[in-house]
């Protein structure tokens, strides 16, 4: 998955038919939330700085101070090359993948734009990767493990 995964960002970066623009919102509590250890999330974060430098890709970040959006499930809007194409919205939920056309991609695309309106600038979006990872450069490097800080309920005793 992983490999398929790379080479999909490759081909929409740089392949015969590249992207005309990558917009992605990230809320910040994602930051804070480590996922497979502390050096991969470091990696991925650094990644993140990477691509925000990118001239086709503008990553967004949702600070906390916004608290939570009215949609908080992660969506994608995709708009096709071709004219006759009709735009649409990919979600991926645990009962499976939903699309949605017509009038409903009008509806995701407006909360894209509050959330893009409520994200810090892209220089701050910089400021924000390089907290969080200095945030994670100082806890174990098995922080966000499934076996770190993990307590056995039937071996508390009850006070």
């Amino acid at each position: 998955r992983v490999e398929i995964r790379a080479e999909r960002q490759w081909q929409l970066l740089h392949g015969e038919y590249p992207l005309k623009k990558l917009k992605v919102i990230i809320a910040e509590e994602a930051f804070l939330r480590p996922v497979g250890g502390r050096d991969p999330m470091i990696e991925q974060l650094e990644h993140l700085k990477k691509m925000n430098s990118h001239p086709l890709v503008a990553l967004y970040v949702v600070p906390l101070s916004i608290g939570v959006h009215a949609l908080a499930a992660p969506f994608t809007v995709i708009t096709f090359w071709h004219a006759l194409d009709q735009e649409a919205v990919y979600l991926e939920t645990v009962a499976g993948e939903l699309w949605v056309e017509g009038q409903g991609v009008q509806n995701y695309e407006r909360v894209f734009e509050e959330l893009v309106a409520d994200s810090v600038s892209k220089t701050d979006t910089v400021k924000v990767i390089d907290a969080a990872i200095r945030r994670l450069a100082c806890q174990p490097a098995e922080i966000g493990s499934r076996h770190y800080g993990w307590v056995d309920l039937a071996q508390v005793q009850p006070q």
